[in-house]
């Protein structure tokens, strides 16, 4: 996203590969958001197993900052999920990012803290719908929806809202083969 809300000092650029392998998946994911005088980088690596329908995750990562003139600082931050299964075609979920309260640099700032819990419903292997909330440790408790319709297995349409900043989210998603492509696009009320 080069230039999100027509402001290139909000660019962010991210990479993200999942390989499966028995009994789960391991991922990583390389992201960059700001601009030469303000820079964040983020690399995570991530593991998750499935048994029994229970599915468990893990993911650390090293988050850096970078300010022209005062220097870098960078910590590891480590986040924990779980995915379970309810009645056919429900699912909960819970996801607790940065659990160790990691601090950066020489001030001790604290990178933030979340848990997020919710439920999806899938009634058939073409639509989804998602509602949770997510507490961050900055802000108040939030509720969150999306939803997802595969008319064709290569094509998804996306749709999402979030209370906290009253944001609309859309998208598309197109698969083929083991490669797959996702574009969002946001709206939000003051940007």
């Amino acid at each position: 996203s080069p230039c999100p809300f027509r402001v290139p000092e909000l660019s962010t650029t991210a990479a993200a590969a999942a390989f499966p392998f028995p009994p789960g998946t391991i991922g990583a994911c390389l992201r960059r958001h700001g601009f030469a005088l303000y820079r964040e980088t983020s690399l995570s690596i991530a593991a998750a197993v499935e048994t029994r329908g229970i599915q468990l995750g893990l993911s650390l990562t090293h988050h850096a900052v970078s300010i022209k003139g005062y220097g870098s600082a960078g910590t590891v931050g480590l986040d924990i999920g779980l995915l379970l299964p309810l009645a056919k075609g429900w699912r909960w979920g819970a996801c607790l990012k940065n659990v160790n309260a990691p601090t950066i640099g020489s001030s001790g700032e604290r990178i933030a803290q979340s848990i997020t819990t919710g439920v999806a419903c899938l009634p058939d292997s073409s639509f989804s719908i998602a509602l949770d909330l997510r507490k961050d440790t900055r802000y108040p408790l939030a509720a969150r929806f999306g939803f997802e319709y595969r008319p064709v297995d290569a094509f998804a349409l996306r749709g999402g809202w979030s209370e906290s900043s009253r944001e609309l989210s859309a998208g598309v998603g197109l698969r083929w083969r083991s490669v797959e492509f996702d574009y969002a696009l946001l709206s939000h009320p003051e940007l």
